[in-house]
C-alpha cells in the first residue's frame, strides 16, 4: 500500500497544477491538508473515494471560508469520522498579534485569520486481503510545542485497537532555528527558540510510546524552513518498503510525502 500526503496551501494559486499532480501522483491513498472549499469540490469529480472535513474556518476581509482535510482512496471506506480539535488563537499571546500583523504588512503572511471550527479525519479502509486500517489525516497547529502534544493526544484517543493505524499530515514541528521563533511567539518559551531539537527528541520519543515509527525522519518536507513538517507516522511492526519526498510541488510550500508499507 502506497499512503502521500500533502499539505497542499489553502492559497494555492496554480489549482489546475494541484488537480494534476494530484492525478498522477501513484498513490493508494492519499491525505490532503489545507484543501480550500472551491478546490473541494472538483476532487469530488475524481474516480477515487474521498472523505473530508472541515480543517478550519477562516475570515479574510470579512469573507468566511472553510479549510478542509481530506483523504482520497482507490480502496474502498468502511468507515470515516471527523473528531474536533482545539482553536488556540484566543489565548496567544500579544507578541502572537503583533508579529502576524508585522509579516502581513511585509506581505509574507496571509491576512486570513483563523476563526475556529478545527478539526481532524480518519477513514478505515479495507485491504484486498480483507483487514482493515486506519488512515488519519491532520493538520497540527503552528503554535507552542506544548499546543502540539495536546492535539497528539486527542488524536490518539481515536485509534481502535482492533485495527492498525497510520497518521498523516503537516505536524508543524520547527525544529530549525529558521522556524523556532515562532513557537515563541504563539505562547512558547525562549528554551523552545533557543534548543529547537527538544521538540522533535521528545516528539520521537512520544510517537515510539505509541508503537509508532516516523520513516520519513531526517527528510526536508518544507524548503523554506528546512524541515519534517510533513509525517506518515506507521505502526512499528509495519515493514517500510520505500519513502520519498516528491520534488513537485504545484503552488504549495509543502513537497508531498510518501511511504510504502506491507499491511
Amino acid at each position: 500500500m502506497r499512503i502521500y500526503s500533502w499539505n497542499m496551501l489553502f492559497e494555492n494559486r496554480r489549482l489546475d497544477d494541484a488537480l494534476e499532480l494530484i492525478q498522477l501522483l501513484e498513490f493508494d491513498i492519499l491525505c490532503l491538508q489545507e484543501v480550500p472549499e472551491n478546490f473541494l469540490k472538483r476532487l469530488k469529480g475524481l474516480p477515487f473515494h474521498l472523505a473530508s472535513a472541515i480543517e478550519q474556518s477562516v475570515l479574510e476581509d470579512g469573507r468566511h471560508s472553510d479549510n478542509h482535510v481530506v483523504i482520497l482512496s482507490h480502496l474502498p471506506f468502511a468507515r470515516a469520522q471527523s473528531f474536533a480539535l482545539p482553536f488556540h488563537d484566543p489565548g496567544f499571546p500579544l507578541r502572537a498579534r503583533l508579529f502576524i500583523r508585522t509579516l502581513q504588512w511585509l506581505g509574507v503572511w496571509s491576512r486570513a485569520r483563523g476563526a475556529g471550527n478545527r478539526h481532524g479525519l480518519f477513514v478505515d479502509i479495507r485491504t484486498a486481503e480483507g483487514s482493515l486500517v486506519r488512515v488519519f489525516s491532520v493538520h497540527l497547529t503552528l503554535a507552542a510545542p506544548t499546543f502540539r502534544r495536546i492535539e497528539l493526544e486527542l488524536l490518539t484517543r481515536e485509534r481502535d485497537a482492533a485495527m492498525p493505524s497510520i497518521v498523516c499530515g503537516d505536524f508543524n514541528i520547527t525544529d530549525s532555528y529558521l522556524a523556532s521563533p515562532i513557537g515563541w511567539f504563539f505562547g512558547g518559551t525562549m528554551l523552545d527558540a533557543l534548543f529547537p531539537w527538544r521538540e522533535r527528541v521528545s516528539a520521537e520519543m512520544f510517537y515510539a510510546d505509541l508503537g509508532f515509527t516516523n520513516p520519513l525522519r531526517g527528510m526536508v518536507t518544507h524548503p523554506s524552513t528546512r524541515t519534517q513538517l510533513d509525517h506518515i507516522l506507521v505502526p512499528e511492526h509495519m515493514p517500510v518498503l520505500a519513502r520519498g519526498v516528491h520534488t513537485t510541488r504545484a503552488g504549495s510550500d509543502h513537497r508531498p510525502v510518501w511511504v510504502e508499507v506491507t499491511v
